[in-house]
């Protein structure tokens, strides 16, 4: 992604080279006319089938940036910013929206959280059959998604692991929020999966500016309370003393 110095908005059109049709406008074409790709415009919800169950990938919409929400942007744009696998905003996404919500909460002196979610268990579900952990992760970040205010964001961290960006929050809400998530995960049950492991979730919180007032050190701050917290057994929630 380019930026358009003269208008200083995002500018997304790939350039034709020496006046032919570039390779990737080439190919992008070919999956439009073939069905293999949603064409602009469209804005279909994705399933994944498996027996009697009907999984809807997350519509996250709501959590990406204002430009991606148009109509007029592919699908291959959107991927840029969503994992493939939980349906979440990626890694770089998320520590994009950390990044600008330090400017914002610096500029009007707001707190926020970052959480780390670790799934306990999570080389247990790789046992099963790919299609089944892969089903029972997405079910589990389902969940997560919706338990979250629509001001938070949400996405995949690591590959057992998801953050989560809390707005306005302080260190006690979060621990508050942290621990709704954690039992809401622990009584979860999704009998049409098939396989099916329960999973728990150790939970990791940093605040901001109470203990630290950079994008790296919230980071560095949840991991080390998220391995505290799995040193205690796991399904905990736990945040570094002050």
């Amino acid at each position: 992604m380019e930026q358009d110095r003269n208008q200083g908005k995002p500018n997304f059109q790939i350039t034709a080279l020496s006046g032919r049709e570039s390779l990737f406008d080439k190919r992008l074409r070919e999956l439009r006319n073939t069905g293999q790709l949603e064409k602009p415009g469209s804005n279909r919800t994705r399933f994944a089938k498996a027996g009697s169950f009907d999984f809807e990938t997350p519509s996250m919409d709501s959590q990406l940036p204002p430009m991606l929400i148009d109509d007029s942007i592919t699908e291959i744009e959107r991927m840029a910013f969503i994992d493939e696998t939980s349906g979440l905003l990626n890694k770089r996404s998320m520590l994009g929206k950390i990044e600008h919500e330090l400017i914002r909460s610096a500029r009007y002196k707001r707190s926020f959280c970052v959480m780390i979610v670790e799934f306990d268990n999570f080389e247990s579900i790789e046992s099963l059959t790919a299609l089944s952990a892969e089903m029972q992760l997405q079910a589990y970040c389902r969940l997560l998604s919706r338990s979250v205010r629509e001001v938070d964001s949400i996405g995949r961290f690591e590959k057992s692991s998801l953050i989560i960006l809390c707005p306005e929050t302080n260190l006690q809400d979060a621990l508050i929020k942290a621990e709704r998530l954690r039992s809401l995960a622990t009584q979860a049950r999704f009998k049409d999966l098939g396989q099916y492991l329960p999973m728990t979730l150790s939970l990791g919180i940093a605040s901001y500016p109470e203990q630290a007032t950079k994008a790296g050190e919230l980071i560095d701050i949840a991991q080390e309370s998220v391995q505290s917290a799995k040193a205690r057994g796991g399904n905990g929630a736990y945040t570094k003393s002050s």
